[in-house]
């Protein structure tokens, strides 16, 4: 019988890995601008001002892909912490059998 604590192994590192984008991911939001001045970009879209309007057009692109990240990482979250329940139930069930 194998031990099933070895698959424990892979979800830490899965985890680790978890973290470490959550952690890019806060200092790429952090480095965005919350000012994105909206409404100035949509209105001097066809008419570009400035440097001013093509910086606050990119820093809203670049928002709208944090909402995809952001969203990528909450499915990869869930598909790991799911994993990992289901792992530390095996866990418990063959620990019980085995002292039953």
């Amino acid at each position: 019988m194998r031990n099933p604590k070895d698959d424990l192994r892979l979800q830490i590192e899965r985890g680790k890995a978890l973290q470490h984008e959550v952690e890019v991911f806060l200092h790429d939001a952090k480095m965005l601008n919350p000012r994105l001045a909206m409404g100035r970009t949509v209105l001097r879209l066809f008419d570009v001002g400035g440097r001013r309007d093509l910086v606050s057009l990119g820093r809203l692109l670049g928002a709208q892909g944090f909402v995809n990240r952001r969203n990528a990482i909450n499915q990869s979250f869930e598909q790991w912490n799911q994993g990992s329940l289901d792992r530390l139930r095996t866990i418990s069930v063959a620990t019980r059998n085995l002292t039953a």
